[in-house]
């Protein structure tokens, strides 16, 4: 009698086994199942975002490479609005001095043959900033600025944010959130020697915010 009940007992034990390694079982594979979904669910998403169709730009115009500087600088701002608005970025507000300092340093660069952040006196951003009265030592600020220069198809707006828009360190100036104002400026010629007959021109934005107590 009790060697049945001991039996009883070792199959009743077995069953119980059994079915705690078939559940363990089943749980594996529905983990196993849900990480194949959500990898699937990364994958289809970002298949899906690579696949939409781009946002469509406003109407920015695309001036000829001898038009204006004016109307070359007004595409290139229209253009930088474009790539924030596609990110919900503040709009920023055109500023007198930053489009002054910009449209100066361009013609500079132009004329003078060089292209670098740092003029040949050794005047830098900030230097041009307090030149221009954009600041002073008790105003607090924050600006940024980009430079582009091209020549044939390659002398326009368009190429000139797409450029932009490519180098990561670029790219994080013109779509920083914590701008608020710009200035661009454009200028006929390249800051090196290019093919006689062959357009050219030299693009300057500067981003910023800036803050001086009353």
């Amino acid at each position: 009698m009790v060697l049945i009940l001991a039996l009883c007992w070792l199959a009743v034990l077995l069953l119980t086994l059994e079915v705690c390694r078939a559940a363990g079982r089943a749980d594996a594979q529905t983990e196993r199942a849900r990480r194949r979904t959500c990898a699937i669910g990364v994958v289809t998403a970002a298949g899906a975002l690579a696949a939409a169709p781009a946002a469509p730009a406003r109407n920015c115009g695309a001036p000829p490479p001898d038009a204006p500087p004016s109307e070359l600088a007004a595409a290139v701002t229209c253009r930088i609005a474009d790539v924030r608005g596609d990110r919900d970025l503040q709009r920023l507000r055109p500023q007198r001095q930053l489009g002054a300092i910009a449209r100066r340093y361009a013609a500079d660069m132009a004329e003078r043959d060089f292209f670098s952040h740092v003029s040949p006196e050794g005047a830098r951003l900030r230097d041009r900033l307090i030149a221009a009265d954009y600041v002073d030592e008790q105003c607090s600020w924050h600006a940024g600025e980009v430079l582009a220069w091209g020549t044939g198809r390659d002398a326009s707006a368009g190429w000139t944010v797409r450029a932009w828009m490519r180098s990561p360190s670029h790219r994080r100036i013109l779509i920083g959130p914590d701008y608020d104002e710009i200035g661009v400026g454009v200028a006929h010629g390249a800051p090196v020697e290019t093919s006689p007959g062959v357009p050219a021109i030299t693009a300057v934005a500067v981003l910023g915010r800036h803050h001086c107590p009353a």
